[in-house]
Formats: C-alpha cells, sequence, structure tokens
C-alpha cells in the first residue's frame, strides 16, 4: 500500500514538474533594446541620461533593465576591444537596476534610464546597457556604449576635428548617353544635403562630385543643391575631379593629361553652382605615388588627404606609440614635398550599415574623445571621413554633428584650418617627411586607346570641345573609382562607338575612274564632311606615276593638304594639278588623317587613266617614221638601177 502511494505521489509531482515547466516556457520573457539618445559629455554633477529603444517584449513586469559603468580605458587599442565585449575591465560604481514596467515610455517612445554618476575622472567609460530576466537574471539582450566625462575647466587645446563629407551619387550617365539619378541616389545624396544643411554653422569641409551635380541639374533636383550651398560662407569646397579617380593609377597608366582635364572639368562645374572651390587640397581614398603627387603639384594642390596605408612607417619616437594626429609632409618624385593629413581608419570603421545608428554615432564620438584624451593640451587634429559608398542616415549624422558642434575637447574645423593650425609632426628644424609605398593599379588598356583616339578629335575640332562632350563625359564615366569593369567597359564601347560614327562621317567620295587627256591637268576630289559641326582635316596623296605640282621637298609623287576646313554637313573639292609620267592606268592613294596626325579617318583609292602622249613619244615616233622612209627610198632607187643593167630581148625576127 505504501509503495503504491509513494509511486502515485511521484507520477503526481512529475506531472506537476512539467506543466509548471511548460507553463515557464511560455511565459520567458522576451525583448530586445537598442540606444535612442545619450548624453554625449558629462561634466562635474552633470546628470547622465540613457534613452533606449525597447521592442518585441512580451513581459516587461519581468524584465529588469541593468547598467554597469565599467572603469576607463587606457588606450585606444583598449576602447576597440570594449565595443565587441572584451577588455571592459572592473566596474567603476555599482550596477543600476531599474524595472522595465516601472520605467515607462516617455513622449519619444523611448524608455528614459537616468543614471546617479559616482566621482569620476575625465576619461571614456564603457557602459553595458543589459535586459534581463528579473527571477532568472539571464540576459536577453545587450548593448555597449560609452561615457565620456570631460574636464571640469574649458580646455586650451581641443583636439581639431576636420569632417571631410563625400558628396557622391555614383556615375550618374548610362553608357546611352543619359543621364539620371535612381530612386537611391536621390535618397542618397539628398540624406547627405539635408543634414549638412541642419549643421549650416559648423565648419565642414566638402567633397562634391560634379557628376553628381549634373545629374540633379538634369533630373531637376536644383534643391539638394541649394542645401548644399548652406553655409559655404565658412565652410571649405573642394574643387574635385569630374568623377571620383584613382589618381596614381591614371598616371601610371600614361593618363596625366585626363588627370588634368578631369580636374579642370570638375572645377569648371563646382564653380558654375556653388561659386569659389579650394584648388589647393585633394582627397584620395586611395594611396597617391610619388609620380601622381607630382601631376598633383602642378594642379596646384599643395596639401592632400590620404589613408594611412602606402606611407612609409614613422619611428615609434616620432608618433610617441600613438596615433599620428599632426599633418607631416610627403615627398613627390621630384623631391618637392606637400602637406598631408591621414583620413583615420579607425574613425572611418564606426560608419555603420541601416541599423545600430545612434550606437555607432557615440561610438564615433567616444573614440574621438579617446583621442583627444591621449594626449590633452596639446595641439593636435584628426581628419573623420566617412567612406564614399556610405548610406547615410539622418540620425546618424545629426547625432555626431550636433554633438561634436558642442563638445568642450572637441573643435570642428575645415582640412585646410586643421593644417594651418596644427603644427607638422616632428619638429619645427626637423618635420617628419613621409615617402609612398604603394603601387598603382593597372588600368584597361583601352582606357588609353579612347583617350588616344578623343585627343585625335579634339584636333578634328580645333580644339573646340563642345561637340566632343558626351564622348567625354563616357570616357569619364569609364574612369570612375567606383565603377564595375563590366560598366566600364559598357561605356569604353559606348565612346569608342561614338568616334567611329564621326570617323565615317568624314570621307572622300569613292569609286571614280579619273582620265587625264593632256600631259597636265587637274584632278578634282571632294571631301565630305556630314558631321553636325566643322571638322578640320588632312589629305595625304600618293601616285608612283604622278607628280603633283604643288608638292614640296623632292619627292614630288606625294602631296598633302595640311588644313581642310569643312563646315557642319559640307563639302568641299580639291583641285589637285598634276602631270602624268606615262600614258596607263593606275592608282591614286588618298589618307584622311586629323591635322596632328594622330588619328586616321579612312583610305581611298582612284583609278587614273592617262590617254596623253608623251614628248619623248611623240620624238620616237617620227623617228621611227623618218627612218622607215629612208629606208623605202633608197629601196626603191637600188631596185630601179638594178632593172637598167639587164639587156631588153631580141624580136624573133629580126636578123642577126
Amino acid at each position: 500500500m505504501r509503495r503504491v502511494l509513494a509511486v502515485a505521489i511521484a507520477a503526481a509531482a512529475a506531472i506537476g514538474c512539467l506543466t509548471t515547466g511548460a507553463a515557464a516556457t511560455q511565459s520567458s520573457p522576451e525583448g530586445s533594446i537598442g540606444l535612442a539618445s545619450q548624453t554625449p559629455w558629462v561634466g562635474a554633477g552633470e546628470p547622465f541620461e540613457l534613452r533606449l529603444d525597447v521592442d518585441q517584449v512580451n513581459r516587461p513586469d519581468q524584465l529588469d533593465i541593468v547598467v554597469s559603468i565599467h572603469r576607463a580605458v587606457t588606450s585606444r587599442s583598449q576602447f576597440d576591444q570594449t565595443i565587441n565585449d572584451r577588455l571592459l575591465g572592473p566596474l567603476a560604481a555599482p550596477p543600476t537596476v531599474t524595472s522595465l514596467a516601472a520605467a515607462g515610455f516617455d513622449a519619444g517612445g523611448a524608455v528614459p534610464i537616468p543614471i546617479t554618476l559616482p566621482d569620476l575622472r575625465d576619461g571614456v567609460y564603457p557602459v553595458v546597457v543589459a535586459l534581463r530576466d528579473h527571477d532568472s537574471d539571464e540576459e536577453i539582450d545587450h548593448f555597449v556604449t560609452h561615457l565620456v566625462r570631460v574636464p571640469d575647466q574649458p580646455v586650451g587645446q581641443p583636439l581639431r576635428v576636420a569632417w571631410l563629407q563625400p558628396v557622391d551619387a555614383g556615375v550618374t550617365l548610362g553608357p546611352d548617353g543619359v543621364r539620371s539619378l535612381s530612386e537611391a541616389q536621390l535618397r542618397r545624396v539628398g540624406r547627405t544635403a539635408a543634414a549638412m544643411a541642419d549643421a549650416a554653422p559648423m565648419p565642414i569641409t566638402l567633397d562634391v562630385s560634379p557628376d553628381t551635380v549634373d545629374g540633379l541639374f538634369a533630373s531637376r533636383h536644383t534643391d539638394i543643391l541649394g542645401e548644399l550651398a548652406q553655409g559655404l560662407d565658412h565652410r571649405q569646397l573642394l574643387a574635385a575631379p569630374y568623377v571620383d579617380v584613382d589618381a596614381s593609377a591614371l598616371v601610371a597608366g600614361g593618363l596625366a593629361g585626363e588627370l588634368h582635364d578631369l580636374r579642370r572639368t570638375g572645377e569648371t562645374v563646382l564653380r558654375a553652382t556653388f561659386g569659389s572651390t579650394d584648388s589647393t587640397t585633394w582627397s584620395s581614398e586611395e594611396p597617391l605615388t610619388a609620380r601622381a603627387l607630382t601631376e598633383l603639384r602642378r594642379l596646384g594642390v599643395r596639401r592632400v588627404v590620404v589613408p594611412e596605408k602606402g606611407l612609409s612607417t614613422l619611428r615609434a619616437s616620432v608618433t610617441g606609440r600613438r596615433t599620428v594626429s599632426r599633418p607631416f609632409l610627403i615627398e613627390d618624385s621630384r623631391g618637392q614635398a606637400v602637406d598631408a593629413v591621414v583620413a583615420d581608419a579607425g574613425l572611418a570603421a564606426h560608419f555603420p550599415g541601416r541599423s545600430g545608428q545612434v550606437l555607432a554615432a557615440h561610438h564615433l564620438l567616444a573614440d574621438l574623445a579617446v583621442l583627444y584624451l591621449d594626449s590633452p593640451g596639446t595641439s593636435r587634429g584628426v581628419v573623420v571621413r566617412p567612406p564614399s559608398t556610405w548610406d547615410p542616415t539622418p540620425v546618424f549624422l545629426s547625432t555626431v554633428l550636433t554633438a561634436l558642434d558642442r563638445s568642450p575637447v572637441l573643435r570642428p574645423v575645415t582640412v585646410s584650418n586643421l593644417v594651418r593650425e596644427v603644427p607638422l609632426l616632428g619638429t619645427s628644424r626637423s618635420p617628419a617627411v613621409r615617402s609612398t609605398t604603394s603601387t598603382a593599379p593597372r588600368l584597361p588598356s583601352a582606357l588609353a586607346r579612347t583617350r588616344r583616339q578623343l585627343l585625335g578629335l579634339r584636333s578634328l575640332t580645333a580644339g573646340d570641345d563642345r561637340p566632343l562632350q558626351p564622348l567625354r563625359q563616357l570616357l569619364f564615366a569609364a574612369e570612375d573609382d567606383g565603377v564595375s569593369r563590366t560598366r566600364r567597359a559598357a561605356y569604353l564601347a559606348a565612346a569608342e562607338q561614338s568616334v567611329r560614327l564621326v570617323k565615317e562621317r568624314v570621307h572622300l567620295v569613292r569609286g571614280r575612274t579619273i582620265r587625264l587627256t593632256a600631259r597636265q591637268g587637274t584632278i578634282p576630289l571632294t571631301v565630305v564632311n556630314d558631321n553636325p559641326f566643322t571638322v578640320h582635316v588632312s589629305v595625304e596623296l600618293s601616285s608612283e606615276k604622278l607628280e603633283f605640282a604643288d608638292a614640296h621637298g623632292t619627292d614630288r609623287s606625294r602631296r598633302r593638304f595640311d588644313d581642310v576646313v569643312l563646315g557642319p554637313n559640307q563639302s568641299s573639292v580639291l583641285a589637285v594639278a598634276v602631270r602624268a609620267r606615262t600614258s596607263a592606268a593606275f592608282a591614286l592613294r588618298a589618307v584622311l588623317r586629323a591635322p596632328d596626325g594622330s588619328l586616321e579617318l579612312g583610305r581611298s583609292r582612284f583609278t587614273v587613266i592617262a590617254t596623253a602622249v608623251s614628248g619623248l613619244g611623240i620624238v620616237l615616233s617620227v623617228g621611227a617614221g623618218l627612218v622607215l622612209l629612208l629606208w623605202w627610198a633608197r629601196h626603191w632607187r637600188s631596185t630601179r638601177r638594178s632593172r637598167r643593167l639587164i639587156p631588153e630581148p631580141l624580136d624573133h625576127g629580126e636578123a642577126v
């Protein structure tokens, strides 16, 4: 009996456990948290507040928000580790625990969490914000942000921060020659322009793509250009190349002239749209070779923004084992130096994708604070350059730019002012000079070939670039550093087709047989221009059986017409004075070229039939006739004499 009762109790207990476990599983709290906003800078006695986005919560009464503040980081490398939950260090204060149900939501739809701070020194403190189960203390979700404790007294040397903002939608010209912007391109540029307009009082360096400007004009979105124009009186607008190009690759590929054209064309567009530009500063996301620096100096560039990669390593005694945060010198291929600053790659790494925008913004701000605290009181500066491919969001830019403008330890400046205000790395007697170590990538050979053809067409139009603008734009698009290989091939194919079309529309009238009925004469050759613009051509003639009356030099079998001008859709007849060497049918060859000889437009072959008898032929014919006549006369006389020597026969009737 007792055994049966024990079994029944055990079974009931087992069933009860299963039921309780199922109920517990069904009611397990769930949810996620993110950062909606936080206090960016905290001084003595100032409050620190977090505002959290809470989502997908099913049991708020069972959830707690736990905020743990760890000790300040001691290096930038440790700071990078704390973002990924590593090297957090011990706690600087007991955790703050707040019931989610008791916290509630504010008017902005976020959960405010005020934090009471202990007495903290200046520094950047990792803050872990976790969502936990109240009963089991199990962590459901968390993230790491940072508290920045700033000095109580005004700082004498805040860290100069030059925000270099690219405004580039990508190439807006299609291979078909039609310019337009997609919805994604418009959204990307529009967000950037709106953020720049909101931060109009803040000094910023703008790197605006002229191709994007033309695309905005073509799509009639000039309102975006108006937003970009706000605040330019105290900002810096770089004189950018027409599209984003790798200057080192162009120079290495023999296209230094194209680099100059891209810069001139881009500067013309920007000045016409915004006014003055700064032609002394060049921003490059790719390393610059010494040869590229030489070409940039020829363009008037005196300072460059470059990545750290591709530069010679500085000694630890020069950098103090800290991040390079001062300008330095770079030598070009001729030993001339230009001022340079590095676009910090660590700062660029904080630019996120589509999620965690506010948190990423505060990571960037905290990283800048770490750089300041590396050496407070020293004049230093850094460049923040978002990746050109980054798709910005208003909340990220507004969070960063607003906090940056109000920071007690950071001071926004333009790139040019950073270089002017911050001393060069090294000493006044021996500034740090770095050399380039990068190798330029190879460009497709088709780019150089199309460039040569374009130069030949420029000779054809006597330097007038207006008729060639569609072709130039296609070549520029193919040179953009961001286009894919397939897209580049499409641009080059369209450009070469344009070249062929121009060439085919300039030709000589073919298929003619020309007759000369005299020793000397004039051959008419008709040159046709079917292009809708004026062209200048040269015509080269040659023949083994003709002498050209107006030929220069001793070789009279060749003749060149150097500058034949043909109006739009017009033809011209060349009167070629010739002298035939013999009577026969022979070839006259004609080659049509651009005036500088770099581009052949076409070849033609004409048949010339000369029927006139030459002077020597007449003399020989008369001489032969006289000899024949003399021979006949002598032969006749000889025949008569012979007949007289033979006697006449006797008549049969005559006597002997």
